[in-house]
């Protein structure tokens, strides 16, 4: 088998946000083949010491051919 991967990165969403945007986005991958793998966080500077946080989604379908 062979897969071919897929990232996508979001900052500082509230619930509600993630529930209307990110999750629709994520169903729209699935039906399009693409498999959730992983989601890994990660804290940025930006400027006047406000962290920004950032979570990016690891996705991978099979490669058909």
């Amino acid at each position: 088998m062979k897969f071919e991967y897929k990232t996508m990165s979001f900052h500082n969403l509230t619930n509600n946000e993630i529930d209307k945007s990110v999750v629709k986005e994520m169903n729209s991958l699935g039906l399009q083949g693409w498999e959730l793998v992983s989601v890994a966080p990660a804290r940025c500077q930006r400027q006047f010491d406000d962290p920004e946080y950032l979570l990016t989604a690891f996705f991978k379908r099979e490669i058909n051919k």
